[in-house]
């Protein structure tokens, strides 16, 4: 949860599975196409390869990619093999509504896997709707991208479930709730991603009798020192750091270690990295919890756990072809593995590769990829039954499960 979950999770972290169309024409040819045994497949990745959301896009690239390298070795998807074609939108709106216009109008792409960000997503889906081409869109707080909710459920899907609403939850049922925490400070940057933490906190703090104070630090700053006082100030039991995982996060907790060094810390990415530890430095994470979801260490799951195939499958994938050697280290990779597993199961399901039939089969999804249980229906694209997440404490030089996991 990058996580947020995208978190990082996280970001912690921390996005959605795409549909696919048929062969055969661009621009609005996606809902015409025709399905026949054999086809390409043409996917299209709208990805952040540069820019502030680098961090995501990368690592969500290189699970793509291990994707389909697999499934084409093992024949495809449903006898489909997969042409990839990724295009950088250099984590700016205006490029990634360009990149997926490009996709769609001069490559022929079939489903659009990404952008990775709610606001790119805003940018880019409409162009994806227009041309009624699925879109499996991998931003962790999508319900802000203003789509309606008529369009989401016609062509756009999540790969994950609303990020912010699930570590929000991760953080009262396994933080707030157990150690009796009421007063919650929150650091956030001042991007959307991260603003977008503030609605579901407001939530639930009505619903758990909290008294939440926010500090929004500039994005990109090297000193959150006066956002860290003003919110000591306040005496909080826990201080909550919404930044995605990178700069912005660890310039955070830098700063409230340096006026704080035991007040607890909770952050809200996939973060437990030696990179993160490295950064922030080892003291600075005494009593700091980060969400992790189940792909960063397997052998957490319990024997007979639904969301085991899958995950094994990501990880051997990963280490296999050299691009993620280390479970510890899987960042945000999960959600390029989810949103192609997510593509699998609705072509699987349709015996079809034509946009009608996938986008059906991704409205009623009901099944395990990584560490989520999807349970959509028409009406509630965004449903989900439960997830295997738990939080990562740092300890003798490195990060160890600190709680059980919530499924």
């Amino acid at each position: 949860m990058k996580l947020r979950l995208r978190t990082g999770i996280l970001a912690c972290a921390v996005a959605i599975a795409v549909a696919a169309c048929g062969s055969g024409g661009s621009g609005s040819g996606g809902s015409s196409s025709t399905s026949s045994s054999g086809s390409v497949l043409k996917v299209g990745a709208v990805i952040s390869e540069s820019g502030a959301l680098d961090t995501l896009g990368v690592t969500e690239l290189a699970a793509i990619q291990a994707y389909v390298t697999t499934a084409n070795q093992h024949g495809g998807i449903d006898g489909h093999k997969i042409k990839l074609t990724v295009v950088n939108d250099q984590s700016t709106p205006s490029v990634s509504a360009t990149a997926t216009r490009q996709l769609i109008e001069q490559d022929g792409a079939q489903v659009i896997i990404g952008p990775d960000d709610q606001g790119l997503t805003a940018a880019a889906a409409p162009i994806a709707i227009a041309a009624h081409v699925p879109m499996l869109q991998m931003g962790g707080n999508w319900p802000i991208t203003g789509l309606s909710s008529s369009q989401s459920t016609a062509d756009v899907f999540p790969v994950i479930p609303d990020t912010n609403t699930l570590v929000i939850k991760a953080l009262t049922d396994q933080i707030l709730q157990p150690e009796h925490y009421t007063k919650v400070g929150v650091l956030l940057d001042n991007t959307s991603y991260s603003l977008a933490f503030e609605t579901p906190m407001a939530k639930a703090a009505k619903q758990n009798g909290l008294t939440v104070t926010t500090q929004v630090m500039p994005a990109g700053s090297t000193d959150a020192t006066a956002q860290a006082l003003n919110l000591l100030k306040t005496h909080p039991d826990i201080i909550v750091v919404g930044s995605p995982p990178g700069p912005d996060s660890i310039t955070s907790i830098k700063a409230i270690r340096a006026q704080s060094p035991t007040i607890p810390i909770y952050v809200d990415q996939a973060s437990a990295s030696a990179a993160f530890a490295s950064a922030v430095g080892a003291s600075n994470l005494n009593n700091v919890d980060i969400i992790e979801p189940a792909t960063s260490d397997v052998s957490l799951l319990p024997a007979g756990s639904p969301y085991l195939p899958d995950n094994n499958e990501f990880l051997s994938a990963m280490k296999t072809q050299g691009k993620y050697p280390t479970p510890a280290t899987q960042g945000t990779a999960f959600l390029g593995w989810t949103a192609m597993s997510e593509l699998k199961y609705a072509i699987t399901k349709a015996k079809s590769t034509n946009a009608p039939d996938v986008v059906t089969a991704l409205q009623h999804e009901n099944g395990y990829v990584t560490y989520i249980h999807w349970a959509r229906t028409p009406s509630n694209y965004g449903g989900f039954a439960g997830y295997a997440i738990y939080m990562v404490k740092y300890a003798n030089g490195q990060f160890v499960k600190a709680t059980s996991f919530t499924t």
